[in-house]
């Protein structure tokens, strides 16, 4: 008696109030036991036992997935070929996403040095929730290891591309949490999709200083995170996580008397990159690392305490190390070992072509182990030597001494 209005009106709904109405049709609870069903083993799948022509409601649920409620028309249809009347299957493409999260340094090779800033950014995909979606869980953080120092000034968030900065009415930024950030955007979801309807992604931009804790922590790693639900209408909490991770490394340098098996203390260094000597922080015991700030104070001359020196907490690359004061009796060697650090994927761990050479190196000693170069160096006394310029220590400084006062008494007399 309606003449056909109600299917007419239910043919020409959009799809806000047509998800509205399937969603109605679920929570009413008149629906049969599922006609038919099935698992997406892979990309597909196809749901079992076969089913007479109708209209069916098609619920789907994944973990970490959002999906609306949709329909599925299965239809009559006559087949010319045949002769004779068919049931069309029906093939719907499932409309629902877990919201994704990346994450780079920007500007930096993954390898790095104390002191060094990274840039990082990540890009996040918007959860996509129906229209009368009851929960709308969206929030963006990031914590990160002990070896890096967050910069909070730096934090940005911007959205639909790289130069729109979002209004921070449409967020609360807490920097609370231990060593991180969190955004939460979930009260305003709405409100962003309104004002942004076309924005499918957030960036957030944010920088953080290698601290003196890096080359100890495990790895300079930092976990960024997607939080969202995966009921729209039911308070379920969901969590996409990325990580991108920097390192640093070290060189490590054992002093030996030519031919003897004892290290030998008393040397000093100095260690040069392709922008001249380096300074760097005494941690004591023969440990050095570069400076953390400006503020903090450095040295150029590396002592090899009882024999070993340790130098932490650097970037891959070329150096020169040379020796500045040979211990009391021992020829200053006149050049320097080339050291290259090399870890061709950066993951943390030296590649085995990392190499060291040089006239003083002692034969077979470079190793690699993890982040670190082991190099063992050895000193010539002078007398197996010979007598010759120049020489350092106690012993030549007695000699010049003994000479002065000769030439002293010569004058007198």
């Amino acid at each position: 008696g309606t003449n056909g209005e109600v299917t007419d009106a239910y043919m020409n709904l959009t799809a806000a109030p047509l998800s509205a109405f399937y969603k109605a049709v679920q929570d009413a609870n008149i629906l049969t036991t599922p006609a038919a069903s099935g698992t997406m083993e892979n990309q597909t799948a196809t749901l079992t036992p076969a089913v007479p022509a109708g209209e069916y409601l098609v619920l789907a649920s994944k973990s970490g997935a959002v999906y609306q409620p949709m329909t599925a028309k299965v239809d009559i249809t006559y087949n010319e070929t045949y002769k004779e009347w068919e049931i069309e299957n029906a093939i719907i493409a499932l409309k629902g996403s877990a919201p994704d999260i990346e994450k780079e340094a920007t500007g930096s090779d993954l390898s790095v040095k104390i002191g060094d800033v990274v840039d990082y950014k990540l890009t996040v995909d918007i959860p996509s929730y129906p229209e009368d979606a009851t929960v709308t869980r969206f929030v963006i953080g990031d914590t990160l290891s002990s070896g890096l120092t967050l910069d909070t000034s730096s934090i940005k968030i911007f959205i639909g591309d790289e130069s729109t900065e979002l209004p921070n009415t449409y967020y609360t930024l807490s920097t609370a949490v231990t060593n991180g950030f969190e955004f939460d955007l979930t009260d305003h979801y709405t409100d962003i999709k309104t004002a942004y309807p076309t924005s499918e992604k957030i960036y957030v931009t944010y920088s953080a200083t290698v601290n003196a804790n890096a080359f100890e922590a495990d790895d300079l790693g930092n976990d960024a995170f997607i939080g969202y639900t995966n009921d729209p209408y039911e308070d379920s909490d969901s969590k996409t996580e990325t990580e991108e991770t920097v390192y640093t490394y070290a060189i490590d340098v054992t002093k030996y008397a030519k031919g003897e098996s004892n290290p030998l203390a008393g040397a000093v260094f100095q260690l040069s990159n392709e922008n001249g000597v380096m300074s760097f922080v005494s941690l004591g015991n023969g440990v050095y690392r570069p400076a953390e700030n400006a503020t903090e104070a450095t040295t150029t001359d590396l002592s090899a305490v009882n024999g070993q020196l340790i130098i932490k907490g650097i970037d891959l690359g070329e150096y020169t190390l040379k020796e500045t004061e040979a211990p009391d009796g021992y020829v200053l060697p006149d050049d320097g070992i080339l050291i290259d650090l090399v870890d061709a994927e950066p993951d943390g761990a030296l590649d085995q072509g990392s190499a060291a050479s040089g006239t003083t190196l002692r034969e077979d000693s470079v190793s690699v182990s993890g982040n670190t170069l082991s190099l063992d160096v050895d000193n010539t006394n002078y007398e197996d030597e010979g007598f010759q310029l120049p020489t350092t220590g106690g012993m030549g400084t007695m000699i010049f001494t003994i000479a002065g006062i000769l030439l002293m008494g010569g004058a007198v007399a």
